[in-house]
């Protein structure tokens, strides 16, 4: 077995693992596998969105370009761009919640030893999480927009 090869199964093995712990914790999310309500920290959908991001990730893995194989064939090239928009989607919606909704939110730490409690952190945490939310949230439209172009050939990158 040549390097290559054996590069392509890890590859596969970690595509396939990402993918079942995703769709494990998606089932947990919609109830398919039964856990307390107690346990879970966030609301479903959250859990469900980061589920979704395994799967996507998988799905990733497996489609990325191997320069010994060749181009990709349109329909991975389409599977790898469903699974990127799944994925950063994800977790656009996910840092958007946690910056601008979630609970427990009067006290953010930063760098590990700078404390802020109170207003301040409520505001610092909607800042900094809740912008890297709006900003991703933006790169997310830009690819789901962009990309079907560029597959289409109607746009082309520089």
């Amino acid at each position: 077995m040549n390097g290559n090869s054996s590069q392509l199964w890890v590859r596969i093995f970690m595509a396939l693992l990402f993918f079942a712990v995703g769709a494990g914790i998606v089932l947990v999310a919609v109830g398919g596998i039964p856990v307390e309500d107690s346990a879970f920290h966030a609301p479903r959908f959250v859990v469900g969105l980061m589920g979704a991001a395994f799967m996507a990730g998988g799905v990733l893995l497996l489609t990325l370009e191997d320069p010994s194989l060749g181009e990709l064939p349109p329909p991975m090239r389409w599977a790898q761009y469903g699974a990127l928009v799944v994925f950063m989607g994800a977790f656009s919606l996910i840092t958007l919640w946690w910056g601008f909704l979630s609970p427990g939110a009067d006290e953010v730490t930063l760098l590990g030893f700078v404390t802020l409690h109170g207003e301040a952190g409520v505001w610092l945490k909607r800042l900094l999480i809740g912008g890297f939310g709006i900003v991703l949230t933006l790169a997310t439209l830009w690819v789901a927009i962009s990309e079907p172009l560029r597959l289409l050939g109607l746009w082309r990158r520089r």
